[in-house]
């Protein structure tokens, strides 16, 4: 463990023996932090994934160096299909530590399969794609894109957890239970998957009644020492000979009675009643004919009605505004494969739009592209000021001005690129943007010769009175 302060290698005592700075509280979030680590650790190996995220956050929040909880909070990340956050874990702890650092294997990992790594930037979108479908209330189509999210990441457990809501939502009970099965085995602690399969299990399994059992009064039952006897009730029966000779005759009369009587009109009743149970059923089959047929041609409009949704919502994914979010994956991808790279990297930033709704929509989209920012901006901008001022040296306002404007958002302390954009807009006729870049110069460089040269022009845009 080293000091905060000057970074010797600390003892057993409460300061540093180098510069004398109490390190005593901060020993003490260190240990905290690494509890929380093993505590994470031991929750991702019973697969209680959520549990394990949430002790990672904690630890991470108390010491942001933690170069381990960074590393496991990305695997995890991997493993529940949130591969942008995966990434952004993985690059700041590369940053933060890149000699003997597990994050470089991981990233290599990622940089052998870019074609997975794109797949996985798609789902992204699509699941993105599918949340809106389902805010709209266009349950089939938010399925459907579901559906193809999980063939391509089948991982993926937000897209598993929206599409178990959904099928909750339109009652099929056995969908979503499946879909919260799955959902558990990817993450024992889902609670969200717990939470529907409750509703499902309250559905699927309702209280069953309880029979009563019926005694038997056939049976004697009793004590003998310390036994119990149990034997068949014996029935007295009364009577001689006269007796028996009555039971007979009375048995043959009844049955004469039945015979000649009833048997008949029972006969007759049933087969009357055999006839007009047949003539409903007959009725009833042919109603059920017509019935047949109004389902099959319902079927039939159905399925034209789906295909031809289905073709709308590729249609919609294909061209739904997702570009700058594309183009950020591909210039982490270009930076995995060659960090030296500035022309790939640069003809992929060109694309992005920080302002973009993807991008200010998605917390884990913004965080990438500051920290990537963060990372290669300075670079990154020098290779668009070269290239906005020969531009501009060749009299082209239009692309020394998305030049250099994009180097002056990377590197906000180049002041070349904020001088020359400001000229680049004036000379265009653009006097409102070269103003408020000439007063940027002034703010920011106070004190400088491209200062004095920006109060200038400031004075000679107010003179003509634009």
């Amino acid at each position: 463990m080293q000091c905060y302060a000057c970074g010797n290698e600390l003892n057993e005592q409460d300061y540093c023996t180098a510069c004398g700075a109490d390190v005593g509280f901060y020993k003490k979030i260190i240990q905290i932090s690494n509890r929380l680590y093993n505590d994470a650790l031991d929750k991702a190996r019973v697969r209680d994934l959520s549990g394990a995220v949430k002790c990672l956050r904690q630890s991470l929040r108390l010491y942001r160096g933690n170069i381990d909880a960074r590393n496991l909070l990305g695997l995890i990340y991997y493993e529940m299909g949130e591969v942008v956050a995966a990434l952004t874990e993985w690059v700041i702890s590369k940053n933060l530590r890149e000699e003997r650092n597990l994050a470089g294997d991981l990233l290599e990992m990622v940089q052998r399969e870019p074609q997975r790594l794109e797949t996985l930037g798609r789902t992204s979108k699509k699941y993105n794609l599918a949340l809106n479908y389902a805010r709209q209330e266009s349950y089939d189509l938010a399925v459907i894109q579901l559906k193809r999210i999980l063939q391509l990441n089948p991982g993926f457990l937000r897209a598993r957890e929206l599409l178990a809501l959904l099928y909750l939502k339109s009652e099929e009970y056995e969908r979503a239970k499946l879909e919260c099965n799955r959902c558990l085995r990817i993450d024992s602690g889902d609670t969200k998957a717990k939470r529907y399969l409750k509703e499902v299990q309250t559905v699927l399994a309702p209280g069953e009644a309880k029979r009563p059992r019926r005694g038997n009064s056939d049976i004697v039952r009793y004590q003998s020492g310390n036994e119990t006897i149990i034997q068949p009730q014996r029935h007295s029966v009364s009577g001689g000979i006269f007796s028996f000779a009555m039971l007979l005759l009375g048995l043959g009369l009844g049955i004469a009675i039945a015979w000649f009587l009833i048997l008949p009109a029972r006969v007759t009743r049933i087969q009357q009643a055999a006839k007009q149970e047949l003539a409903s059923v007959s009725e009833e089959s042919d109603a059920k004919s017509v019935q047949i047929r109004n389902l099959e041609q319902e079927q039939a409009k159905l399925s034209e009605q789906i295909t031809e949704l289905e073709k709308e919502a590729e249609a919609a994914g294909e061209a739904a505004p997702h570009e700058s979010a594309d183009a950020l994956m591909l210039a982490v991808a270009s930076y995995l494969r060659d960090p030296e790279d500035m022309a790939s990297i640069k003809s992929y930033m060109v694309l992005v739009d920080k302002d973009a709704p993807e991008m200010s929509a998605n917390e884990d989209v913004r965080r990438l592209y500051n920290d990537f920012r963060a990372l290669v901006g300075k670079n990154l901008a020098a290779a668009f000021y070269n290239e906005g001022y020969e531009a501009f040296r060749a009299e082209n306002d239009i692309s020394a001005i998305a030049s250099l404007k994009r180097a002056s958002e990377l590197d906000e302390e180049n002041e070349e690129a904020l001088f020359y954009l400001a000229r680049a807009y004036y000379r265009s006729g653009d006097t409102e943007n070269a103003r408020d870049a000439f007063e940027l110069v002034v703010d920011r460089f106070p004190d400088t010769n491209l200062a004095a040269e920006s109060q200038n022009m400031l004075a000679e845009i107010n003179n003509s009175g634009v």
